[in-house]
């Protein structure tokens, strides 16, 4: 994600960002929402993608998704709120050892 490189997040840790906004965006499209809003943040040693959809419906990701998101991901959860919507987000840690 550019954002998130231009803000030092790189190598490996800005691939694995990446792979996981795109399968949350790929669940938010499932739901058949108006809109998408990918938000990311980095702090200096994690980076957060949070993606909002507007649909009317909601669902935890698939059971393939969870466990990419176990896997690659030091934290994620699921936000349902009515009048916003259905928000997805995930934290990496970008350090040296990140995938330990």
């Amino acid at each position: 994600m550019s954002t998130l490189a231009e803000a030092g997040v790189g190598g490996s840790a800005n691939q694995v960002v990446e792979l996981l906004t795109a399968e949350l965006v790929g669940q938010a499209l499932l739901r058949s929402p108006e809109h998408i809003t990918v938000r990311t943040s980095f702090d200096g040693q994690c980076a957060r993608v949070e993606v909002v959809d507007d649909a009317h419906q909601t669902s935890d990701p698939s059971p393939p998704v969870l466990a990419i998101l176990d896997a690659l991901a030091e934290a994620w959860g699921v936000l349902d709120d009515p009048g916003t919507g259905h928000t997805v987000w995930v934290e990496v840690e970008t350090g040296d050892d990140w995938w330990a």
